[in-house]
């Protein structure tokens, strides 16, 4: 609700972006005074900032520095919602570039770009100047108010690439050693974890280290840069200088050092255009008094009973897995050996139904429910209660009650659709309000993307965030195969026949067992080898026989493999098998087993020619095998890959970010 009070409050700025540059910042400068009179420990931290960097100033002049200070925190204001809100591109009126020839040279040399700059009170305003007249991607830290976050990075990026998080350190990596160019301000004091102590304004004050390894990690070219508004005109000059010496090669506190004394000389230009607002000395060295001595310090807002702080991120995952279908369990299964991989110190535990017979891995913790979670409403949120989780995973399943129970104990709450259904029911209000991430797993649309509609809710509820992917898929393991190979034909010379979890029926007869006689037709028919998974939730006798090679239950890391060696491939429409399968790049047969989205899935693969559809009859199986394999490299030809495995390793590590505290 205050998020969405707060998206409503913020459209006048779109007109005040509109207004000249002059008018806007005359109608903000109040603004500005007000905060100096209503702000009092702001005022106070400010004003003992000037104290420490510039001691020589007399008490008036100090006075005066301050009270233009925030007349300027106002006009900062306006040139934020020119900066995000003005169409078209800003003309000479409100500034100009100097120095652009050093990030020309710099790009030139085949480098990644590392621009750094400060906190002056011009600085999102010189962002766009720079970012109409070079690409760059940005880095920024998260609000607390999503409504406010959402609102800033919608308007940069009308002129920057893309934006990071502060926390995203190996995307940031990533964009410099593809050439990018990186635009940072890391100029404030984050406490003395990745911080060491280097001079400004001949203080030791707590520089985060993070710049430097960024630069090197990046093998990026570091330059500075810093925007000064002229008193007279308005008007904002950005000076980019030549890269830095020794930076990142060089000693790493001289490096940041020489960062500093870039900042101290323009600071030193006109005082008042720093933001003084935020405690840049609060970490002192060891020993040392506190520098705001009698100013209050902010308390934090965050919310009561806020699970997972200060300690290892701990993940609950409730997959809808019943004795029938298990794909939502292997989709959960994948992300979380994708977040153990990425931080082995997560905890990771799972509520699945005592009916769902499927793969277990004995890294993570199980608790069995008497029905899918949608059913076992209390026992999930008892359980709930008990574990405290910081992150709860709800996979086409879960109930609003669950979902508020967890929000009000401190746990985030994610929810995965895979379907229109579930997705739509992930856009339901009263779900939306205790919802803080919403996974789209869209296999079937040529390209995914929000729907109008959706775009409307999430400006009604700008606390949910969207992740929105092709396929989540578990990553292929050769050694994983290794107990059946022995048992296997030669790769590339069988087809294989895999059920899915093997606990659908139809017509009266298990389905496992139909795709075990469609092998043996198959075989009968081509002479070829066959193999047939029949998945783990298959209670049948059925065995192998010199016809074919059977395989009860198979984990899917193998799985992946054993796709991939196939010359055919005939699968159950289930979201996450048909997605490996995809994945795997084999030629396929599809069939609907089971569920309501199976049908349209099988329709919408075949209608884009990467999957050849059959009826859930031996025969037709069989014989939609042979054709498929009659046509070689012809008609649908192999699938392409759908995922690498890269978008099931961003799900990850954005479920780890929520899970930390870490917001997008």
């Amino acid at each position: 609700m205050i998020e969405s009070l707060t998206w409503l409050l913020l459209q006048p700025v779109r007109l005040l972006g509109r207004l000249p540059p002059g008018p806007a910042r005359a109608l903000m400068r109040p603004i500005g005074l007000l905060i100096y009179w209503a702000m009092p420990s702001r005022r106070r931290i400010a004003e003992r900032n000037l104290e420490l960097c510039f001691p020589e100033f007399s008490p008036e002049k100090r006075r005066r520095t301050l009270r233009r200070h925030f007349r300027l925190l106002g006009e900062m204001l306006a040139e934020g919602a020119i900066a995000w809100c003005r169409p078209g591109r800003l003309d000479e009126r409100f500034g100009s570039v100097e120095g652009l020839e050093h990030l020309e040279r710099a790009s030139a040399s085949g480098k990644g770009v590392l621009v750094l700059t400060g906190h002056a009170t011009s600085l999102e305003l010189a962002g766009r100047l720079v970012g109409e007249r070079w690409p760059m991607h940005g880095v920024y830290r998260p609000q607390r108010n999503q409504a406010v976050e959402r609102f800033q990075n919608d308007g940069r990026l009308h002129y920057a690439e893309g934006m990071f998080r502060r926390e995203q350190l190996r995307g940031m990596v990533r964009h410099l050693r593809r050439g990018g160019t990186l635009w940072y301000a890391p100029d404030q004091d984050f406490g003395p974890q990745r911080s060491i102590f280097v001079p400004f304004f001949g203080l030791p004050a707590a520089t985060a280290t993070g710049i430097f390894n960024l630069a090197r990690m990046g093998d990026a070219v570091v330059l500075g840069m810093y925007p000064l508004r002229d008193a007279a005109t308005g008007r904002v000059r950005v000076v980019i200088e030549a890269p830095f010496e020794d930076f990142p090669s060089g000693d790493r506190a001289r490096g940041l050092a020489c960062y500093n004394a870039f900042l101290e000389k323009h600071i030193r230009q006109d005082p008042a255009q720093y933001f003084w607002v935020h405690r840049r000395f609060k970490t002192t060295p060891e020993g040392e008094p506190d520098r705001y001595p009698g100013i209050r310090r902010r308390r934090s807002k965050r919310r009561r009973g806020r699970s997972g702080q200060g300690s290892q991120p701990r993940l609950m995952f409730a997959p809808a897995s019943g004795p029938g279908g298990s794909g939502e369990y292997y989709r959960c299964l994948a992300l979380a050996r994708a977040v153990s991989e990425a931080e082995p110190e997560a905890e990771i535990e799972f509520l699945l139904s005592r009916e769902a017979r499927v793969e277990r891995d004995e890294r993570f913790a199980y608790h069995e429910l008497s029905a899918t979670p949608a059913r076992a409403g209390d026992e999930v949120i008892r359980l709930i209660e008990r574990r405290r989780p910081s992150l709860a995973v709800f996979d086409c399943t879960g109930r609003v009650a669950q979902f508020r129970a967890a929000q009000l104990l401190g746990c985030r709450v994610a929810w995965i659709s895979n379907r229109p259904r579930k997705r739509a029911k992930g856009f339901r209000p009263r779900q939306m309000r205790w919802t803080d991430l919403h996974v789209i797993v869209d296999s079937l649309s040529p390209r995914p993307r929000l729907r109008w509609y959706e775009r409307g809710l999430l400006r009604l509820f700008p606390r949910v965030e969207i992740e929105l992917v092709e396929a989540v898929v578990a990553r292929a393991d050769e050694a994983a195969l290794a107990p059946w190979r022995p048992d296997l034909p030669a790769e590339g010379a069988f087809a294989l026949f895999v059920a899915g979890g093997g606990g659908y029926g139809h017509q009266g007869r298990p389905v496992p067992e139909i795709f075990l006689d469609a092998a043996r037709r198959f075989r009968r028919a081509s002479g070829r080898p066959a193999v047939v998974v029949l998945g783990p939730q298959y209670r049948g006798d059925a065995a192998g026989d010199e016809e074919v090679t059977v395989i009860r239950e198979l984990p899917s890391a193998a799985l992946g493999v054993l796709l991939a060696r196939a010359q055919v491939a005939v699968v159950g429409a289930g979201n996450m098998l048909s997605s490996q399968a995809l994945a795997a790049g084999v030629p396929l047969v599809i069939t609907a087993v089971g569920g309501r989205d199976q049908p349209r899935r099988v329709r919408r693969l075949a209608k884009a020619g990467r999957a050849r559809p059959a009826g859930l009859e031996p025969e037709a199986l069989a014989r939609a095998a042979l054709e498929r394999l009659e046509e070689g490299d012809s008609g649908a030809g192999p699938s392409r890959p759908e995922d690498d495995g890269g978008e099931t390793q961003r799900v990850a590590r954005r479920l780890l970010d929520l899970a930390a505290g870490r917001k997008a």
